[in-house]
């Protein structure tokens, strides 16, 4: 069944594609579990074959921190409009019980676009004591297509395994990997090691930790 309207003439397809710009980088059994439906229910709101009803309207809203009039009828009132970013779940944390919403307003005075953000928890004392073990990372995922922004700490994959370190003498011959914790030697990183044995997933721009 395809339907083609919501409510005041919006689009079924359309507030579909609201719910997977909602969804983000969440896997659809992730949030169809968040949701308390099928995951194959959410594939359908998500492709415009089923309208949720008011109350799946409103768990939505709940979630995401959105509000109904974006939602339905896609008016500025929404996520780009100062409205709340539901921050997508990547490995280590868990956000069930306590979603952490972002203000998308306060991103956009960042210059931070919500599809590039991602969150890790920092593991171990490598970078202690500007990171400590646990804490929550938030890292810039890089384009392929950017150049490094210059020496800072970043997210890499090193040999498959994801390390944090500051980068140091970036673009040059020189350039290595190092701990701020001193007990760790620095990693030497040869020009032709980006993208070979070392991938920069991005830069951590900021982090969490308890007072």
């Amino acid at each position: 069944m395809n339907m083609t309207s919501v409510s005041n003439g919006g689009s079924a397809t359309a507030l579909g594609s609201r719910i997977r710009e909602l969804r983000g980088r969440r896997s659809r059994d992730r949030f169809a579990s968040q949701l308390g439906i099928h995951k194959n229910t959410l594939a359908r709101y998500e492709n415009g074959e089923r309208l949720p009803d008011a109350e799946m309207l409103h768990r939505l809203c709940s979630l995401c921190g959105v509000s109904a009039d974006w939602l339905i009828h896609d008016r500025a009132v929404g996520p780009d409009a100062g409205s709340t970013w539901c921050l997508p779940e990547v490995d280590e944390v868990e956000l069930d019980d306590a979603p952490m919403l972002l203000h998308r307003g306060w991103l956009k005075t960042q210059r931070v676009h919500p599809d590039r953000l991602m969150v890790r928890t920092m593991q171990g004392d490598g970078m202690a004591p500007t990171l400590g073990d646990g804490e929550v990372l938030f890292v810039l995922l890089q384009e392929d297509h950017e150049n490094l922004a210059g020496d800072g700490i970043y997210l890499f994959e090193f040999d498959g395994q994801p390390i944090v370190k500051r980068l140091h003498g970036a673009g040059t011959r020189r350039a290595q990997l190092i701990s701020d914790n001193p007990s760790y030697p620095a990693i030497d990183l040869p020009e032709d090691a980006i993208g070979q044995s070392c991938r920069i997933v991005g830069p951590v721009i900021w982090h969490l930790r308890r007072l």
